[in-house]
């Protein structure tokens, strides 16, 4: 066992270095690819393992929560994604929001999630097409998960440090920016809410949420499948709680059979992956959460990418050190951020600008989760400890480097779709359009989506009401200002 424990460890410090040096450019990406895939099954095997320490599984309800954690979590979020409240709506924002103004709960593409658009409709009555508003639920919803976080970190044995460094890890992860700043991620947002609400309730035992989560998550996006399975894990071995969990995995397997008889599955979502699809589901997956940069972004200083991928790989290291842990920690969090993405692997596209990078926000929790076991090792030297505080905080300090930079991303994205807007709204009402086509519309910038879809329906709610007069205009977008076709 402690000859395989080693290896572990040196494959890990190996797959580090040459992780970091594919970052610098210095080497290519199927190195490194390769040397993490060993590694990981040698911490794999080596943390399931049979170990002479006896494993006792910690009781949920002797690890309470903090009250003010959830308060505390609420404001940060609020202070980190401040500018983007003002962000505005972007690309499907205008067609979905159309949507649920019009009292329609269909997505239009065959999939089923009508608890987001039944809160935008509520929004929309109340509060009118304020984006503010819109922003704030979904800024707030990641304080919540980051308390969720938090509580389920806590429910798997970490210490009360340990479990806050989760919640605090996860509300500033790079990939978070997507699904907190695009309104329309606000399907990812719930789902997850709903996820780590059921989740806990399993644990903890506590019925009502369990129920709860797992409806608001089913409503919110397919990716609730993964929340039964994810919860077996979180609740083994207690024989009660794997009951509740197994209950849940059949309520969504029920309502996932009832749903494709009721509605088509939209075509492809179901095919069976090819090898190269797995191993690109598992280095996308892994890869983005390791190494969260933008290639299109610029972090300061430039070795911070480099330094934080270097030290979660040696984090990883000193956890394999660790004999203490009463449950292979690891292989839990690294087994729930896998089935968290499986419902959605035929879609998990990531693009080295970090778009759809919300498809990760789920599996973001429980990595965290799995960062955070780090800062509770026991078994190892004191300076070993020390060295994993100091490195812990080079990689809070990338994150949070890069979470400021992706929403710098979509403040310039906001700037191009004022600037477009404010130039072809005029036009259309001087001239009397009634439908506007134009060719050349930005798609996106730097990963954000600008005008990928709902180009018809933002310029419509830019010109604002006006005398119908049958026409159809149609020109060119110069980047610059708008040509119309004569």
């Amino acid at each position: 066992m402690k000859a395989l424990r080693s290896a572990a460890i040196v494959a890990v410090c190996y797959a580090t270095a040459l992780g970091a040096a594919n970052l610098a450019g210095a080497l290519p990406r199927h190195r490194a690819e390769t040397a993490w895939f060993i590694a990981a099954a040698l911490v794999i095997i080596s943390s399931l393992w049979p170990r002479a320490e006896s494993s006792v599984a910690t009781r949920a309800e002797q690890l309470p929560v903090s009250a003010w954690t959830l308060p505390g979590f609420l404001v940060l979020a609020v202070l980190l994604f401040a500018r983007t409240i003002a962000a505005g709506f972007f690309s499907d924002d205008f067609v979905l929001l159309s949507r649920a103004a019009a009292g329609s709960y269909s997505m239009g593409n065959g999939f089923f999630r009508p608890l987001p658009l039944v809160i935008w409709s509520g929004l929309l009555a109340v509060f009118g097409y304020t984006p503010a508003v819109f922003h704030l639920v979904n800024i707030l919803l990641h304080g919540l998960n980051a308390h969720l976080v938090t509580t389920a970190a806590r429910s798997a044995g970490l210490s009360p440090a340990s479990g806050l460094l989760a919640g605090v890890l996860f509300l500033v992860h790079p990939v978070t920016v997507e699904a907190v700043t695009w309104v329309s991620a606000l399907f990812d947002v719930a789902a997850t809410c709903g996820a780590l609400v059921f989740i806990v309730g399993v644990v903890q035992g506590r019925r009502w949420w369990q129920w709860a989560g797992l409806a608001a998550a089913f409503l919110s996006k397919e990716t609730a499948v993964a929340a039964p399975v994810i919860a077996l894990a979180f609740a083994y071995p207690n024989r009660a709680r794997l009951r509740a969990a197994l209950e849940g995995l059949l309520a969504v397997g029920a309502a996932a059979a009832l749903r494709v008889w009721l509605l088509p599955v939209p075509e492809g979502y179901a095919a069976p992956p090819d090898r190269y699809m797995l191993k690109e589901l598992l280095s996308r997956t892994f890869g983005t959460l390791g190494a969260p940069w933008s290639a299109a972004d610029a972090l300061w200083p430039a070795v911070l990418p480099i330094a934080a991928t270097a030290a979660i790989g040696l984090l990883l290291a000193i956890a394999v050190m660790d004999v203490s842990s009463p449950r292979p920690r690891l292989v839990l969090t690294a087994f729930a951020v896998l089935v968290s993405v499986l419902p959605v692997y035929r879609y998990l596209f990531i693009s080295p600008d970090m778009e759809n990078a919300r498809y990760l926000y789920m599996g973001a929790a429980f990595w965290a989760i799995g960062l955070a076991t780090t800062a509770g090792v026991r078994t190892v030297p004191a300076f070993v400890r020390a060295a994993g505080a100091a490195l812990l905080i080079v990689t809070l300090g990338a994150f949070l480097d890069a979470n400021l930079a992706r929403q710098r991303a979509w403040g310039d994205a906001a700037e191009l779709r004022d600037r477009v807007l404010a130039n072809i709204a005029p036009v259309v009402k001087a001239e009397g359009c009634d439908r506007i086509s134009v060719t050349s519309v930005p798609d996106s910038l730097r990963g954000v989506y600008v005008f990928r879809n709902g180009f018809a329906e933002a310029v419509e709610q830019a010109a604002g009401p006006r005398t119908a007069t049958g026409r159809d205009c149609s020109g060119n977008w110069n980047g610059e200002r708008l040509t119309l076709d004569r």
